[in-house]
């Protein structure tokens, strides 16, 4: 099926206007978090997204104008339940367009939008007391009112939005292979509802390359502690006959 993306993201927009927008005046304390993380990054290269994604958090305009006040190394620290998959998505490139080497580090959750944006790192870490969480793009705000020939132009409107989502997750999925690798399919098949995981199961799934702290060769444990045993593509059907006779004498 062909997505009109154009048409798609256009409805996407004049869903959002039927739902609140952020009042002005909390704007002031995404100012305030930008004045802090440039002149500590400055010093220390640290930039912490501690608050939503979007426009009820921190945007990836915001994001991206703290980092591009930086040139050397960043570590990118992340405590976010995640929020807007537009932001989310331009927060991933703008961090994979910059110069610099991005640590990332996940502090608390990295949920949803946030746990693309801390794969746009070169290397992301686990705390031992944190966690990622991985699903299908989803949107709320939609309903439908009016009469008939109406509800069913609304049912029309639902189905393309539903085409966008299944687009829009596919696309996220991309960046869990570009990761971890597997396929589109796979990660569809792990975000169709909510996956949570643990610091060392993030590890072990490949989305993160180590717990904070930990050397290659302990986070190289993690990952082989639970790996899965490879089961060969063929079987040999006259050694297994040969393995078992007598055995059932």
């Amino acid at each position: 099926m062909t997505v009109d993306l154009k048409k798609l993201m256009a409805l996407s927009s004049a869903v959002q206007e039927r739902t609140s927008k952020r009042p002005a005046e909390a704007r002031k304390g995404v100012e305030a978090w930008k004045k802090q993380n440039i002149k500590a990054s400055a010093e220390a290269t640290a930039v912490y997204l501690y608050d939503d994604i979007g426009d009820w958090g921190i945007t990836a305009g915001d994001l991206v104008e703290v980092i591009n006040q930086i040139t050397g190394n960043i570590d990118l620290h992340v405590n976010s339940n995640g929020g807007s998959v537009k932001d989310g998505i331009a927060m991933y490139n703008g961090i994979k367009n910059h110069p610099s080497y991005f640590r990332g580090v996940v502090d608390g959750f990295a949920a949803s939008a946030a746990s693309v944006v801390i794969l746009a790192c070169d290397r992301v870490e686990m705390e031992k007391a944190s966690r990622m969480m991985i699903h299908d793009a989803g949107i709320g705000g939609m309903y439908i009112e009016g009469n008939a020939k109406q509800f069913r132009e609304s049912v029309k409107e639902v189905e393309q939005m539903a085409d966008l989502l299944d687009d829009l997750s596919n696309m996220i999925a991309q960046i869990y292979v570009d990761k971890a690798g597997g396929s589109v399919t796979s990660w569809r098949s792990l975000m169709a509802s909510d996956k949570w995981y643990t610091a060392e199961e993030a590890v072990e799934a490949g989305l993160a390359d180590g717990l904070v702290g930990s050397t290659d060769t302990e986070n190289k444990v993690v990952r082989e502690a639970t790996a899965s045993v490879e089961l060969p593509t063929t079987w040999d059907v006259e050694g297994l006959r040969n393995a078992l006779k007598g055995a059932f004498a």
